[in-house]
């Protein structure tokens, strides 16, 4: 089993109403996506458990992060608007699927649909997300494209070793929400 990093919870309280943030970071593809993705599959299964434990208390749920899995990866569910995609606890004997709000779907009159958050090979990809779960409302969403995450060309402005310039690889996202 290689290193897996950790599903990192944290509750606020913000007038008395409490939100949740699950944040995320699965296993990259770059050992091949095939070999990696019984890894991404795990820890979907274990985010699934952890959302059905707080389904149970009614409440706000912000999942966030770098899912290292393309939005058109992930199982879509039949909402009317396609906002929506199915989270499954499958690879831990888990018969549930949770129904997730997606940033990056149902999105209409925003420019960055049909962009990403991380430019691969010549094609944009949607890798970092925010799901919505929950009494959480999504208001906006979007990636950050200026001069510092973006080079010249409007590309992720990466990180450099040999020279210490750059940002990341990956454009950070942002959402505003209403819990």
């Amino acid at each position: 089993q290689p290193v897996l990093r950790y599903l990192i919870e944290v509750s606020v309280l913000v007038k008395d109403k409490s939100l949740t943030i699950l944040a995320n970071h699965w296993k990259s593809k770059v050992d091949g996506q095939e070999d990696s993705e019984v890894w991404r599959q795990f820890q979907e299964a274990l985010l699934v458990q952890r959302l059905l434990q707080l389904k149970s208390r009614n409440s706000s749920v912000v999942i966030c992060g770098d899912f290292n899995k393309d939005i058109g990866e992930f199982n879509l569910d039949e909402s009317e608007d396609g906002s929506k995609v199915l989270l499954n606890g499958k690879s831990l004997k888990c018969t549930d699927s949770v129904s997730v709000l997606c940033s990056w779907l149902g999105q209409t009159g925003n420019d960055y649909v049909n962009c990403g958050s991380y430019y691969f090979k010549g094609n944009w990809e949607k890798i970092d997300s925010f799901f919505i779960y929950g009494n959480c409302v999504l208001l906006k969403f979007e990636p950050c494209v200026n001069s510092l995450w973006c080079d010249s060309e409007g590309y992720p402005n990466g990180y450099k070793v040999y020279s210490g310039e750059g940002v990341s690889d990956h454009l950070p996202v942002k959402a505003y929400l209403r819990f």
